[in-house]
């Protein structure tokens, strides 16, 4: 049997005095719900579209698809009338909505809603703020505690070296052996006891499994870089709106505004004021166009925005953990209508069966597919000479302050010997005046 026929038995009670044709206003979105048109009628598709579908088949009713003309889900305008689809099932135009509505307050007082089968949770979405460059990546492997503990070491290790074991070497030399040694460098000792050398052992022993420790670390920030730390949070979402790093959009025609400036909480006035006053707006429609950069931020439910912007690691794009609210979902229906309990249960045989799931997995599988496509295919990438520069450079900054150091010692040891001769001369010119006195 097919599961179309296997659907419209199962329907056949809970569709007995169901009305035979409904209109049906929908705002499309997708992958929620759209519409095509053809020769011999329309077809729609999308996850509500395909509930409509599977509705039509239990109840066997037969539907006719009317678009808002302003494009809106519904609501209040400024002079107290309902917009969009919400005002259309208030003036009758309308006896069905779809298109992913949540249940509030307001919308419950002029429509009815079905039993609720999924969840609206609202959030926001940001560009991955990208690595850290890679030219100072040397200093990544350790944090700041772990760096002021190196250079306390590297400043007060010469000094007890010299107090226990160097005592006949100047400060000067034991820093430089120090220091070599750190720098995996051999250094003679051939003159101290048994006992120090063992003591000495120790600390070269440290000092290489310290080196090995770093340069694991180093070189798997080279492979996988850094990630910079966005915005993850709707406060700090707030903060970088009042600081205008950012600027946050809202979809239109939706109730995210509303839903910002009556919150309990500040900062989500500020966000909701915010985007008024500089009418941030985009159209749902364009969502999959809108490109996210650094110093932009977008609303919208999470199940939109990963449907559009995939998920890690296929995406540039950053879906914040942290939530606006979270909403049940359900058909609205005009106040009128005649057979919610009927069609309670057909929504209720569909959940248990597993369809809606498997609509939304098949949204997500194809998006999948497409990114995985985008994904290079060699996974053996080699590292590119830019990934060096860091270390290139401080390697010539240091082969450049040792050539200014050697030749600063050829300067010094020239006038040192070009003072002695000097030295040299007048002693033996002193000499010669005191013979000639004599």
């Amino acid at each position: 049997m097919s599961s179309n026929n296997s659907l419209r038995d199962i329907g056949e009670n809970c569709g007995m005095n169901f009305p035979r044709k409904l209109r049906v206003a929908a705002r499309q979105l997708s992958p929620i719900f759209f519409m095509k048109r053809l020769k011999k009628g329309a077809t729609v598709s999308g996850v509500e579209g395909e509930l409509l579908k599977v509705l039509s088949q239990q109840l066997n009713f037969s539907y006719e698809i009317v678009k808002p003309a302003d494009k809106n889900w519904g609501s209040l305008d400024g002079h107290g009338n309902w917009t969009g689809v919400m005002g259309m099932l208030l003036r009758g135009e309308a006896d069905m909505g779809l298109s992913h509505f949540s249940i509030t307050e307001e919308r419950v007082r002029v429509v009815d809603f079905s039993f609720p089968y999924d969840i609206l949770d609202r959030t926001f979405a940001t560009a991955q703020p990208g690595a850290f460059p890679k030219m100072a990546s040397f200093t990544y492997p350790f944090n700041t505690n772990v760096w002021i503990f190196i250079f306390c070491l590297i400043a007060m290790a010469p000094l007890l070296f010299r107090a226990l074991i160097f005592k006949k070497r100047s400060v000067s030399s034991v820093y430089i052996m120090i220091l070599g040694s750190m720098l995996k460098q051999p250094i003679n000792d051939s003159e101290q006891s048994c006992m120090r050398r063992l003591v000495y052992g120790i600390w070269i022993v440290s000092m290489t499994f310290m080196y090995f420790a770093y340069s694991g670390v180093l070189l798997s920030y080279l492979t996988i870089p850094w990630q910079r730390k966005g915005i993850q949070t709707i406060k700090e979402l707030a903060d970088a709106l009042a600081a205008r790093t950012h600027k946050c959009l809202a979809p239109k025609g939706t109730i995210d505004i509303e839903i910002l400036l009556n919150s309990t909480f500040d900062y989500y006035k500020e966000i909701g004021n915010i985007i008024l006053q500089n009418n941030w707006f985009y159209d749902p429609d364009d969502m999959k166009n809108q490109v996210l950069d650094d110093g932009k931020a977008l609303i919208g439910p999470r199940s939109l925005l990963h449907a559009h912007f995939g998920y890690e690691p296929f995406t540039t794009s950053s879906v914040s953990s942290d939530s606006f609210g979270v909403w049940n979902i359900a058909i609205a229906l005009r106040k009128d209508f005649c057979c919610i309990k009927q069609l309670n249960h057909a929504i209720l045989r569909t959940l248990s069966v597993g369809l809606y799931d498997k609509w939304w997995k098949d949204v997500y599988l194809s998006n999948l597919k497409l990114m995985l496509k985008l994904q290079p295919n060699d996974n053996n990438t080699p590292l590119p000479l830019g990934d060096f520069y860091g270390v290139f450079i401080l390697l010539f900054v240091g082969y450049a302050l040792a050539f200014v150091v050697f030749f600063l010692e050829i300067y010094a040891h020239y006038f040192k010997k070009m003072d002695a001769e000097k030295n040299r001369l007048v002693e033996s010119e002193e000499i010669t005046l005191e013979l000639q006195s004599e």
